[in-house]
């Protein structure tokens, strides 16, 4: 029994009837480093339409964040060349070298985000290439992509009676080529008799400046706290203006961000404009009209309607799941209700068109993937810090376009009586490039269940992209295992095998895990399981720059690069930000691994106030061991120094060693025990150099006399600090008694 969105499959290779060249909307989501997943999705569909007559042809491409990218790359590859190597095409080069070395500079410190916009010079340099290398006449795709205003604009109604604010903006162009060595034509698709508003994008004689859209691109993709608010030149027009226009001088700049704060699934955008717009003849030819009608609403019957997610997939997801108890209190509610909030803003205008359009969201194409995405851990940044997950995920999403072609286009192709499909890595450009094709190859051999799977993958380097295959598929087997008698996903051949209580299918030439630790452990984090599965295979984590044989190191090494990322922020902002900024970060970092700071100096107020100081050792470069050199000064009956009050001080100096292990502990939390021996220098017999006055005084205090401490210790976000001693003061003359005390203390901590 097939699934609803098995049946449905993917816009780029399947049409709504068995008519060639059938028109299709396509709309891509926002994903991070999920880009590079939509990249491999992309290519291998784009290649795959190009050389079967029966799969639709885009004329509405639309996108959000990463997906605004990718949706402008699509229109250049699918209006351009054929592409037969895979590493050779934009997506390749826009998302593969695109790694955290490339996108943090610490020289280059920006004060609204964490990364820095250079990185992106070398891809943006690709498109304006292909852009300026010119477009075939036939070429004529709208182009719509969404982005957030970072400070609200004002609409105005009923005579400035009532004022709303607004966030979210879309714009609309139409991409018509001019043939070789000419730059297409780009303007603004916009409906001169529409009462309502409409945003533009500053125009010069007429057509769209390309620059300004690469700004508007930088926009949608700028997602924030990672990537600073790009400013946009643009202008809002409505019925009534002097002219339906944005000619440069007269833009307004504004500052936007991610377009997919507000919207990440801009469908409802890609089919009102279709309704608006595009019109099919009775031949099956598609055509754009010069001027939307903007008050239509009718989609055309034909057209096609994809929607291409990082999340669609055909097990179930692996992620983090909130705990019965996380609502407990103020702050899990809050927490709550936001990421609710901000899940469900990405999501709503596909939920309007569910309610505004049943009947087209009955038939919208999602492709599903087949394994999950080595980039989706760590809010999708995962991808970034390595780029062997990227190229995995690039391979995994030419794998799910294939399997989908398989399924629809064959059909489609039976029933208009055009002959088998042709796959992209079929011809004989494909066996030209067989070295670019491998890693698809084995991905698809081993999932498949292909003989001769060892043969595909065989190779020093496909090693790296086997383990996290591996890795992959052991994240998918631990979490389907655990369904029990739930059939939800008993379509997919490999959850159902998991579901029997089979091991994990094993990747040839990647050795298996001993036990269970291919399992998720307790609480665990996809990002720490990740790290601590990739590095128990052997991964070698290059752009860590460790060797394979320091696999072990990585969650650690990951950590400190996160932090040194975090503390580059940190020192651009004021000492109250910085202070919230780190301790943010270095519970994000968390996810991965939790190491110690090397040092920390506290001090505490209690019974016998104290100033104090811990100091790990560095082992392995990376970790600080849990035994910990700590030196502390006590200080006893020292509020008589600050009143008229009679009594005996003292102070008492100590060393001894701190346990603090780091499994127990996380930025939020971390426990200690303590041991501690020293000298307690009283000021009534000079600090031991002279007799104590009387030795059968038990003041503490009193006389100067050997200590010892036990006790127990806990700081609270690396900040606020705990500490509960046990002292023993043992005598230092004869007739002295042995003196204890129990000295709590509370205070405040700095890690260094």
């Amino acid at each position: 029994m097939t699934t609803r969105s098995q049946a449905a499959a993917i816009a780029l290779l399947a049409c709504a009837t068995a008519r060639a060249n059938a028109p299709a909307s396509v709309t891509i989501s926002g994903g991070v480093s999920l880009g590079s997943y939509e990249a491999g999705l992309l290519h291998y569909a784009i290649e795959a339409m190009r050389l079967n007559a029966a799969a639709a042809t885009p004329r509405i491409v639309t996108g959000a964040s990463a997906g605004s990218v990718n949706g402008f790359m699509s229109i250049l590859q699918s209006c351009g060349s054929p592409v037969d190597d895979p590493t050779a095409g934009l997506f390749w080069n826009a998302w593969i070298p695109l790694g955290l070395e490339k996108l943090y500079d610490p020289k280059a410190k920006e004060k609204t985000s964490a990364f820095s916009r250079a990185a992106f010079k070398a891809p943006l340099d690709l498109i304006v290439k292909a852009w300026e290398a010119g477009l075939p006449e036939s070429c004529d795709v709208v182009f719509g992509l969404s982005v957030t205003r970072l400070v609200p604009r004002t609409i105005a109604f009923e005579e400035v009676k009532l004022r709303l604010p607004r966030v979210e903006e879309h714009f609309v162009l139409r991409v018509r080529g001019r043939g070789a060595g000419k730059p297409p034509r780009l303007t603004n698709y916009v409906d001169p008799a529409w009462k309502g508003e409409q945003a533009l994008l500053a125009e010069k004689d007429g057509e769209v400046v390309f620059p300004v859209l690469v700004d508007a691109l930088f926009a949608s993709t700028a997602f924030p706290g990672a990537f600073p608010p790009q400013p946009v030149r643009h202008c809002i027009v409505s019925e009534g203006a002097p002219a339906v226009a944005c000619p440069v001088e007269q833009a307004r700049t504004d500052l936007f961000v991610d377009g997919g704060v507000f919207d990440n699934t801009p469908v409802r955008l890609a089919l009102r404009y279709a309704a608006a717009g595009l019109r099919v003849d009775e031949s099956g030819q598609a055509r754009w009209l010069d001027r939307p009608d903007l008050r239509a609403r009718r989609v055309p019957e034909s057209l096609v309607v994809a929607y291409v997610s990082t999340e669609a997939s055909t097990f179930p997801a692996v992620s983090e799941q909130p705990k019965p108890h996380a609502y407990e209190t103020l702050l899990g509610v809050a927490a709550q209700v936001g990421g609710s909030f901000y899940a469900t803003a990405r999501a709503k205008n596909l939920v309007y068109v569910q309610e505004d359009s049943p009947d087209v969201f009955e038939r919208l194409l999602v492709p599903e993937r087949h394994l999950p995405a080595a980039s989706a851990p760590f809010g999708a940044f995962f991808g970034f810090f390595e780029g062997e997950l990227r190229r995995f995920d690039f391979a995994l999403g030419m794998y799910d376009a294939r399997k989908l072609a398989e399924t629809r286009l064959a059909q489609r192709m039976a029933r208009a009586g055009l002959g088998p499909v042709r796959y992209p890595e079929d011809t004989p450009g494909a066996a030209r490039a067989a070295a670019s094709w491998r890693p698809y190859r084995c991905l698809a051999a081993v999932v498949d269940g292909r003989a001769g799977a060892e043969e595909s993958c065989r190779g020093e380097e496909l090693r790296d992209f086997r383990i996290v295959m591996q890795t992959t598929i052991e994240a998918m087997w631990d979490v389907c295992s655990r369904l029990g008698d739930v059939a939800t996903f008993d379509a997919d051949p490999l959850c159902r095998r998991a579901r029997r209580g089979e091991p994990p299918l094993a990747v040839p030439l990647v050795g298996p895990l001993a036990g269970d630790a291919w399992r998720f452990r307790g609480e665990e984090g996809t990002a720490a399981y990740a790290m601590r599965v990739l590095a128990a295979h052997g991964f070698h984590f290059k752009d860590l720059g460790l060797s394979r044989e320091e696999a072990d190191r990585a969650p650690a090494a990951l950590r400190a690069r996160l932090l040194q990322v975090g503390d580059s922020i940190a020192d651009t902002q004021p000492l109250g930000d910085a202070l919230v900024l780190t301790t943010a970060v270095k519970m994000a970092a968390d996810e991965v691994a939790y190491v110690p700071p090397r040092f920390t100096g506290w001090l505490t107020y209690g019974r016998d106030p104290e100033i104090g100081a811990s100091m790990g050792f560095r082992m392995r470069r990376v970790f600080v061991s849990p035994v910990r050199v700590t030196a502390a000064v006590q200080f006893v009956g020292i509020q008589n120094a600050f009143s008229s009050e009679s009594g005996d001080s003292a102070y008492t100096v100590l060393l001894g060693a701190e346990y603090l292990p780091s499994w127990w502990a996380t930025t939020r939390f971390q426990p200690s025990l303590l041991l501690r021996g020293g000298w307690m220098f009283a000021a009534k017999d000079g600090g031991g150099f002279s007799a104590c006055p009387d030795v059968t005084n038990d003041t503490i205090g009193y006389c100067s006399r050997p200590a010892m401490q036990f006790g127990v210790s806990a700081s609270i976000l690396e900040l606020a600090r705990l500490q509960l001693t046990g002292n023993l003061y043992f005598p230092a003359a004869r007739g002295e008694k042995t003196q204890w005390a129990i000295a709590p203390g509370v205070g405040v901590q700095w890690p260094f």
